[in-house]
């Protein structure tokens, strides 16, 4: 099922007021049925391990996020869409809507998050077979989520280390992974795949009040450092204590079949890469 959630925000910096749009995915992703013979065993095995990217920015101003029982469908709206030439915000959104009409309802849910000639934003929903748009706020997917998200939240805004625990806590087998944040900035004027650094530790450190704390030590600690590496388009997070980088794309596959495949080619799949090299590595099938 997964979990989408995407809100507007505003903080004021030096007495400016800076508009934020967010939108935070977890990536698991469960291949079922039919839908599994649309992959190859090394995406099959990728997919299972790290799942793929429920955010697409199909333009410098348009984010599409998807979740449901069955995300093949989502497949179909960014198909339409890439062979179009001429395109507006609700062809896109009168499109996703009519694909979540024509399958059941809990099967795919769309949330299209854009910004207009002004550089303002606006989130549309589609789900429960209804169109919101003008949201502030809107989630698809895993109620248990939305619930717990509901719990912890203390403000207005969520933070990525909010959603993170959110995912962690809420109890529903069909949400997990890594956490994406997909952010418009307003500089720029597109959506990018947000930078962040995020420091995983399991065991203690004890140092002396001259001693520095150590922020990213060997593997051996069971710390993990990810680094996320801002970009408009992929998902990349670089793993410093084993050199590699997991890149979720549709720029690259491991195999033609996944290159080519027509109800798949669209979507951000991963690969790991060696850092050092950026060369992708073997993947050992687990299938």
């Amino acid at each position: 099922m997964s979990f989408i959630y995407a809100e507007k925000s505003q903080e004021i910096i030096n007495g400016q007021t800076i508009n934020h749009t967010n939108i935070f995915s977890d990536t698991k992703t469960t291949l079922i049925g039919a839908y599994k013979r649309n992959w190859s065993p090394e995406a099959r095995t990728m997919i299972n391990k790290y799942g793929f990217s429920k955010i697409i920015n199909i333009a410098p101003k348009i984010a599409v996020a998807f979740a449901g029982n069955n995300t093949g469908n989502a497949h179909a709206l960014l198909e339409w869409y890439y062979s179009q030439s001429i395109i507006t915000v609700d062809d896109i959104i009168d499109k996703a809507y009519e694909i979540h009409m024509s399958v059941d309802k809990d099967d795919i849910e769309f949330i299209i998050c854009y910004a207009d000639d002004n550089n303002e934003t606006h989130i549309a929903s589609v789900k429960e077979q209804i169109i919101q748009r003008e949201c502030s706020s809107a989630w698809i997917g895993s109620y248990a989520a939305f619930r717990k998200l509901q719990e912890l939240r203390s403000s207005h805004t969520t933070s990525f280390e909010l959603f993170r625990t959110v995912v962690d806590e809420c109890k529903d087998d069909s949400v997990g992974g890594l956490i994406i944040c997909d952010k418009y900035y307003e500089y720029s004027q597109q959506f990018e795949f947000q930078e962040r650094l995020e420091a995983i530790a399991y065991r203690k450190q004890s140092v002396r009040l001259d001693q520095a704390v150590q922020f990213s030590r060997s593997s051996e600690t069971g710390d993990c450092t990810m680094h996320y590496i801002g970009d408009p388009n992929d998902v990349i997070i670089s793993f410093f204590q084993n050199n590699t980088t997991l890149v979720y794309s549709n720029r690259y596959r491991y195999t033609e079949k996944d290159a080519n495949d027509p109800y798949t080619n669209k979507f951000l799949l991963p690969m790991i890469f060696d850092s050092s090299t950026g060369k992708p590595l073997e993947v050992i099938c687990s299938e």
